[in-house]
């Protein structure tokens, strides 16, 4: 399968919006942003979706302008199925709670953690999946894996911080083209970029978040992850099973079937 030329411009102009909007966050350009201090605990939740706003907004941008539908969308093809495996993280992070210097409830506090969390990769599989993945669906498997593996990778802008190293980026970029394999075959079964987004937390969760780490202890972490893992991979495996519901005694007629 041969890609046409116009779709490689639009995904290199997705490329420069959705690195160029939250490369201008996660270099911390703006003294406003820097300085930012909102109440309730929001500020987090505001730097966290405005560092994810990049691939969201370029996806929109392309979609958009060439008036173009993509196979996967928000809730999937299992609506019901998407809001429960988004709403189990942040319920769990509630529970749990997480420590903060804000005075505020350590399971106030998690619940925020959790809802940005959760968002954040909403935002971000909104263009990894919702816009790239759609867009090179009929290339096989590896070779999707690789491009938008790349592309993602250098999204982050890791490669430019004074504190890593070439293992560190290695090991980071094997990370993301395995996530880029793993998540398309997410995508590709629910259509759902919210069951794609629940996924990519799971990474967050384990160790690419610094603010998990640092605000809830590796027991939480790994307890939440586990819970999380577990209970996403069932309900994907139920994905397309319907019920059949029975009632005065009689077997279910053709199409009384439902999800």
């Amino acid at each position: 399968m041969t890609i046409k030329k116009q779709t490689w411009i639009q995904i290199a102009i997705y490329f420069i919006i959705a690195t160029a909007l939250s490369g201008i966050f996660r270099l911390e350009l703006f003294g406003w942003y820097n300085n930012m201090a909102l109440p309730f605990g929001l500020t987090f939740l505001v730097k966290t979706l405005l560092e994810g706003i990049g691939p969201i907004a370029g996806a929109l941008v392309i979609l958009t302008i060439a008036n173009k539908k993509s196979s996967i969308t928000l809730f999937g093809t299992q609506p019901k199925k998407s809001l429960i495996m988004a709403i189990i993280p942040v319920l769990l992070f509630a529970f749990f709670g997480a420590n903060n210097d804000l005075n505020l409830n350590r399971h106030y506090y998690g619940f925020i953690v959790g809802i940005a969390t959760v968002v954040y990769g909403i935002f971000e599989e909104y263009g990894w999946r919702g816009f790239l993945h759609n867009e090179l669906i009929e290339l096989k498997r590896l070779h999707k894996s690789l491009i938008i593996g790349v592309i993602w990778y250098v999204w982050h802008l890791s490669f430019i911080s004074k504190d890593t190293n070439l293992v560190s980026e290695l090991i980071f970029f094997g990370i993301i083209v395995f996530g880029s394999w793993g998540i398309g075959i997410i995508a590709e079964k629910t259509k759902s970029i919210i069951a794609c987004a629940c996924f990519h937390v799971l990474g967050n969760i384990l160790f690419l978040s610094t603010q998990i780490a640092t605000t809830m202890n590796n027991q939480a972490r790994y307890i939440i992850f586990g819970i999380c893992l577990i209970a996403w991979i069932y309900i994907v495996n139920i994905w397309d099973k319907k019920s059949t519901h029975v009632s005065n005694g009689a077997l279910p007629k053709s199409g009384a079937m439902s999800a």
